[in-house]
């Protein structure tokens, strides 16, 4: 009788011991929700835009034109250990215009680490033309 009782208890112990297993970090890790922020420029190579041009008059009224702009994700690189997607522009004038840009949370920054854009302060514009 005590030796039932023994492998009954050791049993109950061992149930015990593995049922409350530790979880790994890694577990733990790959549960939590990343916060995800809007993306106003998808940077994916092959991504592409195209965009119809229109003038601000000094009042703020907006005047459209016939021009159009296109910009696509030609490839992506490692600028000082971070990744930069290449930007390539063409304009109406067939300037082919290459930028190099990364996202950085909720900002736009290019390969100098000038902020072009952010999601959060409505100040910066992504791309500001004067004549």
């Amino acid at each position: 009788m005590k030796l039932t009782t023994s492998v009954i208890a050791l049993s109950a112990l061992i149930l015990f011991l593995v049922a409350c297993k530790k979880e790994k970090i890694e577990d733990i890790q790959q549960t939590s929700t990343p916060k995800s922020y809007a993306s106003f420029l998808p940077m994916t190579v092959g991504n592409y835009w195209i965009y119809q041009r229109f003038n601000m008059d000094g009042s703020g009224n907006e005047n459209q034109t016939t021009f159009y702009d296109s910009i696509y994700i030609e490839k992506d690189t490692l600028i000082n250990g971070k990744t930069y997607f290449k930007q390539v522009t063409t304009n109406p004038s067939y300037l082919t215009i290459a930028t190099y840009l990364r996202d950085s949370i909720h900002y736009i920054v290019n390969n100098k680490g000038e902020i072009m854009f952010s999601s959060e302060d409505f100040t910066i514009p992504l791309m500001n033309h004067t004549n």
